[in-house]
């Protein structure tokens, strides 16, 4: 099987717990006969680069015809590319939250999709703690890009707005960069920020707006400019 994890780039904070997640389920597996009686058997594909680039070691391997299948947590601008690799050809099991609307031949998405894990989150959050008035922060790629319009579909004919929406390159390092982000969050005012960040733009995000004093109500996901 191939094994599909980032290895650097803004996701490649979370390869060793996706690697360590993957062989404990080969593990288990394994324990209960494997499939088919065979044991499950990784090739590991770098998901950190070019896309392309990725989909093409992807191809490299199912063109050998030793692998059975395609698997991994990755960005979904690589899931795009390697199911024009793997469509009709063998299984491809994508394991991340993603925007929804994948429709290659033999793609299983087991995440989430945003109303189930947004939509549905910003709602109790209205009813619990009367947070109304919002504001996205995301990577430009298809993944904010994607959920974003689905939250302000799901929203229509509800009292939650959205402010506004700012969206920045992956792997952005510029301090100025974010303190523009942080800077419209202000003039806006929202009760709450969304953040569809990858990885370590995350972890900068969160550190930039803890310096303003901000507390996160979810950590990594929303927080509060205005609430003590």
């Amino acid at each position: 099987m191939a094994l599909v994890l980032p290895r650097r780039g803004p996701a490649g904070m979370f390869a060793l717990e996706c690697h360590a997640a993957a062989e404990m389920a080969a593990a288990e597996i394994d324990a209960a006969g494997g499939v088919a009686g065979r044991s499950v058997q990784f090739f590991h594909v770098d998901a950190g680069g070019d896309p392309v680039d990725v989909a093409a070691a992807v191809r490299t391997l199912v063109d050998s015809e030793s692998k059975d299948a395609v698997t991994g947590w990755h960005l979904s601008n690589a899931r795009q590319e390697i199911a024009k690799v793997t469509e009709g050809r063998i299984p491809y099991v994508y394991a991340a939250a993603y925007e929804g609307g994948e429709r290659s031949d033999g793609v299983l998405c087991n995440g989430e999709v945003p109303g189930d894990q947004i939509i549905s989150s910003m709602r109790w959050l209205r009813t619990e703690l009367r947070l109304r008035r919002w504001f996205i922060v995301g990577n430009d790629y298809v993944w904010p890009r994607g959920p974003a319009r689905a939250i302000r579909t799901g929203l229509q004919g509800s009292d939650i707005s959205i402010l506004g929406a700012r969206f920045l390159p992956l792997g952005v390092d510029d301090p100025g960069a974010w303190s523009e982000v942080l800077d419209d969050i202000v003039r806006n005012s929202p009760d709450g920020v969304i953040t569809l960040l990858v990885g370590s733009d995350a972890v900068r995000f969160n550190r930039a707006s803890r310096r303003l004093g901000w507390t996160p109500w979810l950590p990594g996901s929303v927080h509060s400019p205005t609430r003590p």
